[in-house]
C-alpha cells in the first residue's frame, strides 16, 4: 500500500543509463543542518563497491565500516554501528551526472525509516582515490506496518524550505500548504534576496494520504502525505513541486522536490522543509 501510494504521487520519469562507475558531489539539508560528501562507485572484482568521504562534520555519519549495493541505485552502509540508506534518483539525458539524494536511517523499509536529509549530486572528479573492500552491511529486516488510507479535512501547514539546486547551491522560500477533500494546494513565495521564484505563485495538486501503524510504534501511528502538483501539459506555473508531509507524536516535517515546468536549468534540486509552529492538520474521521 504504501509502495502504491508513493508510486501514485510520483510522475513517471525516464530512465537514465548509468555508467559503469562514477564519482558524485553531494551536498544535503536535513533538520539538524547539512552534510556534503563524494561518492565513488565502481564494479571492482565482480562486486559493486562504492565510498564516501565526508567533507566537514556532519551530524549522522562517520567512517564506514559496512557498505553494500542491492541494486536500485542504493547504497547501504554502516557507520557507528548505525544502519543508514544512501539513494540516488539519477538525471535521464546525457549531461553531466546528476541526482536527487537522500539519507535516511534504514529500518528495512521505506515507510518506517528515518529521513535525515535530502539534496543533489553532480559529477566530481573529487572521488576517493581508493575504495576500499568492506564486509557486506547486514541486511536490516522490516518489522510490521499497517498502513491505510486517512481523508483529510481541512489543515494549513506553513513553512520555510530550502531547496539545493544541481550545481550545490542553495534557493530558499517559503510555502503554505493547505489541504482538503479536494486536494492540495501549494502556495510559494519569495524570501528576499534570493533570485527564485520572482513572484508568488500557487498550484493545486493531487495528493494521498495514508496513516501508517508500525506493530511497536506508538498508538495511531504516524501520517505520510504524498503530493504533487504542477508539470502538466497546460500547466504555465514556473515549477513542479513534489511534497512529502510526516506527522508524528511531537514532530512535523516536510521534503520537497522541485523541477523546471519550461526546461530551464535553473530550477531543479531538493531539499527540506521547516515547519512553522502554527502548522494545522486534521485527519479525517477515524474508521
Amino acid at each position: 500500500m504504501v509502495a502504491l501510494l508513493l508510486a501514485l504521487a510520483q510522475p513517471a520519469a525516464a530512465t537514465p543509463t548509468l555508467p559503469t562507475q562514477f564519482a558524485l558531489t553531494c551536498s544535503l539539508i536535513g533538520r539538524e543542518g547539512r552534510a556534503r560528501f563524494t561518492i565513488a562507485a565502481a564494479t571492482i572484482g565482480g562486486r559493486r563497491r562504492f565510498a564516501i568521504r565526508w567533507a566537514g562534520e556532519s551530524h549522522w555519519t562517520g567512517p564506514v565500516t559496512a557498505a553494500s549495493t542491492p541494486g536500485d541505485n542504493s547504497y547501504r552502509f554502516v557507520s557507528g554501528g548505525t544502519p543508514y540508506r544512501l539513494a540516488l534518483e539519477f538525471d535521464p539525458g546525457s549531461g553531466p551526472l546528476a541526482a536527487n539524494s537522500e539519507l535516511e536511517i534504514d529500518r528495512g523499509l521505506p515507510a518506517l525509516s528515518v529521513q535525515l536529509a535530502k539534496g543533489s549530486c553532480h559529477a566530481s572528479s573529487e572521488a576517493p582515490s581508493e575504495i576500499p573492500f568492506l564486509p557486506e552491511a547486514p541486511e536490516v529486516s522490516a518489522e510490521t506496518v499497517r498502513p491505510r488510507p486517512v481523508p483529510l479535512r481541512e489543515g494549513r501547514v506553513p513553512s520555510e524550505c530550502t531547496v539545493v539546486l544541481r550545481d550545490l547551491s542553495e534557493l530558499r522560500f517559503t510555502l503554505l500548504a493547505t489541504f482538503d477533500e479536494a486536494g492540495i494546494q501549494l502556495a510559494v513565495t519569495p524570501i528576499a534576496g534570493q533570485r527564485w521564484p520572482t513572484s508568488p505563485f500557487t498550484l493545486r495538486g493531487a495528493m494521498l494520504a495514508a496513516m501508517l501503524q508500525p506493530a511497536s510504534g506508538p498508538p495511531g501511528g504516524f501520517l505520510d502525505v504524498f503530493a504533487a502538483a504542477g508539470g502538466g501539459r497546460t500547466d504555465t506555473a514556473p515549477a513542479q513541486l513534489q511534497y512529502k508531509l510526516r506527522a508524528q507524536s511531537n514532530l512535523i516535517e516536510s521534503w520537497i522536490e522541485v523541477r523546471s515546468t519550461s526546461g530551464g536549468a535553473g530550477i531543479l534540486g531538493a531539499g527540506y522543509c521547516a515547519v512553522g509552529q502554527s502548522a494545522d492538520r486534521q485527519t479525517g474521521r477515524q474508521p
